[in-house]
């Protein structure tokens, strides 16, 4: 299994809802602003408006275009074009070449995955299987990515593609995404992939807490919670 890029998780997808005021994120030390069109349609935007750079992430969806707070200046979903600005009486003098700065986005497993590097954005994001999986939590770990592999490989985890591990916690075979996040700061995002919901999820999540708490252990860091 491969994938052709950079693609990380930014939000889960039910915090982005059609027509509901957009969502900021922050991803990479990059601002973002993540919303959706009336009809459904999931945008990912740097979180500035090209007219004076007022984060876009204060505006409102209207329809299929989000508006910026300050001046009313309205951008298409899809390529961000500025298409209405509320000073200009004649629509024809929009200047064809203002637009907001859309990344390439996905929803997928449940969550909101985003594309930021330059190379190829097709194909889905990585290893994460979409019919039965079904996202769990996110966990982060105040350690580099290499503090990871030993303890993953210790509880039976396996490397599917990239940053996808596969293996088995509290009697839950799990999906786990190690997205580096900061220097030292990881993202591990888990996914129950068994298809049957448990009636109790609170073990696998107490197994993901004291896996966390023995990596940093092990490396002397100390994650947020």
């Amino acid at each position: 299994m491969t994938f052709p890029g950079p693609w990380l998780v930014l939000l889960p997808a039910q915090a982005v809802r059609p027509g509901a005021p957009p969502v900021p994120a922050r991803l990479r030390g990059e601002d973002l602003v993540a919303w959706r069109t009336a009809a459904g349609a999931l945008q990912v935007w740097h979180d500035r408006c090209p007219h004076r750079g007022v984060r876009l992430s204060l505006g409102r969806v209207e329809t299929e275009h989000l508006a910026c707070a300050y001046h009313g200046w309205a951008f298409r979903a899809g390529d961000g074009r500025c298409t209405q600005i509320p000073a200009l009486a004649d629509l024809a003098q929009v200047p064809g070449d203002v637009r907001a700065t859309p990344w390439p986005a996905r929803e997928h497993a449940g969550m909101v995955w985003v594309h930021p590097g330059a190379g190829p954005s097709d194909g889905a994001p990585p290893g994460i299987a979409t019919d039965d999986a079904r996202f769990l939590r996110t966990l982060t770990l105040r350690v580099p990515p290499e503090a990871l592999q030993q303890p993953l490989q210790d509880r039976g985890f396996a490397p599917l593609a990239g940053p996808v591990w596969q293996g088995a916690l509290a009697g839950r075979t799990l999906r786990l995404f190690v997205q580096e996040m900061q220097p030292d700061l990881l993202g591990l995002h888990a996914w129950d992939c068994d298809g049957v919901q448990v009636d109790d999820p609170l073990p696998v999540l107490a197994a993901l807490r004291q896996l966390r708490d023995d990596v940093e252990a092990t490396s002397g860091g100390a994650g947020a919670r």
